[in-house]
């Protein structure tokens, strides 16, 4: 065993240790570029997505407003952490100042259910529903 042996084998092992290396950092970039694209992807995505008070209350809102002639709709919300929708059916008589007087208001409250399944749930304020 020589030096030049010795010194070689080291060359022919590193060579090979940065070959692979790069052919792993080159893998990593091309990985890191795709993942960049996807996120990009992911929002434009983002806002195309079905929001749920456009595809599920204002429908119910549209229908209920045939049942209730000479009325106009309001939808508020969502709020809070359980995203608390309400619609409120007012007199078309009814002014700012008054909106609220007598039966000027009929409003009626929903919580989103599981809305993979595009599911409403009605909140009922005379009992304790748990929501």
């Amino acid at each position: 065993m020589t030096l030049k042996t010795l010194s070689g084998k080291y060359s022919r092992e590193e060579a090979m240790y940065r070959e692979e290396n790069e052919r792993i950092e080159t893998k990593i970039a091309e990985r890191e570029n795709q993942i960049e694209r996807l996120k990009k992807k992911q929002e434009r995505l983002w806002k195309t997505r079905p929001f749920w008070i456009d595809y599920l209350v204002k429908p119910v809102a549209d229908y209920l407003l045939t049942y209730l002639p000479g009325r106009r709709y309001e939808i508020l919300g969502p709020f809070g952490l359980g995203a608390v929708v309400s619609i409120h059916f007012y007199k078309l008589s009814a002014t700012k100042e008054n909106q609220f007087e007598n039966d000027n208001c009929k409003s009626i409250t929903f919580v989103p259910g599981d809305l993979g399944r595009g599911e409403l749930r009605i909140r009922n304020h005379d009992e304790d529903t748990g929501e």
